[in-house]
């Protein structure tokens, strides 16, 4: 089952889970509710039980972007760098994977996600901003927009 909730507080409630994932979203966490996280979820784990943290990979992303949005983007991986080295120190026993995902996706379709801010980096963007990045989309990229999209992942074994 998946549930979209507030993971601090739905930890809280002390059940035990044979697997708990957290995909895409350690960069909206400060350090300091990173390792309540961590901390929850590991008490939170049944013997052999897995946590498996799922971000993009930050070197070398090749995840279509207009300027701005590079921009935005290098920040939020940056960070995600350092939460990396925080969740190593807390969890130790670490191994890691890559997963990549061929994307072959209409410029339309793209175009309708940076505009409905699908992809983090775009949240605190203005209406301004985002139609100067779909202007640059438009001109960048053809019909087609093809890329590898590479997550890497964290697991962790009780």
């Amino acid at each position: 089952m998946f549930k979209k909730i507030n993971a601090l507080k739905f930890l809280k409630k002390q059940e035990k889970y044979d697997l708990i994932l957290i995909k895409q979203t350690i960069h909206f966490f400060s350090k300091t509710n990173l390792n309540r996280l961590l901390n929850l979820a590991k008490k939170s784990l049944n013997p052999k039980g897995k946590i498996l943290i799922l971000s993009l990979k930050t070197e070398d992303n090749q995840i279509p972007c207009f300027k701005k949005m590079r921009k935005k983007l290098k920040e939020s991986l940056k960070k995600d760098e350092n939460l990396f080295k925080l969740i190593k120190k807390n969890l130790k026993e670490i191994s890691y994977t890559y997963f990549k995902f061929k994307v072959n996706i209409s410029r339309e379709k793209y175009i309708r996600m940076i505009r409905y801010r699908y992809i983090s980096c775009l949240l605190n963007m203005s209406n301004k901003e985002i139609k100067f990045g779909i202007s640059e989309i438009k001109s960048k990229y053809k019909n087609q927009i093809k890329f590898t999209d590479t997550l890497k992942c964290i697991s962790y074994r009780k």
